[in-house]
């Protein structure tokens, strides 16, 4: 059976933006940590719209590769 949503078909996507609750469980960290991230200056990631802070899936992942590449 498929969903309909407002007279669309729900399409199963990797979304581009998650909460930061989500982000936070993602990459395993407490919404706390999460927040101090945001304050970073090389922080990216994080956007608002309205209200609501979102973070970029994407950006998160390649500020993540950036902290991790003195590593190897």
């Amino acid at each position: 059976m498929e969903l309909v949503r407002a007279g669309r078909p729900k399409f199963e996507a990797t979304p581009i933006a998650m909460s930061v609750i989500d982000a936070a469980a993602a990459i395993g960290i407490s919404k706390t940590k999460m927040y101090e991230l945001i304050k970073r200056d090389d922080c990216d990631f994080a956007f608002m719209i309205g209200g609501r802070r979102l973070i970029n899936r994407e950006k998160l992942e390649a500020w993540i590769n950036r902290q991790t590449e003195g590593e190897k």
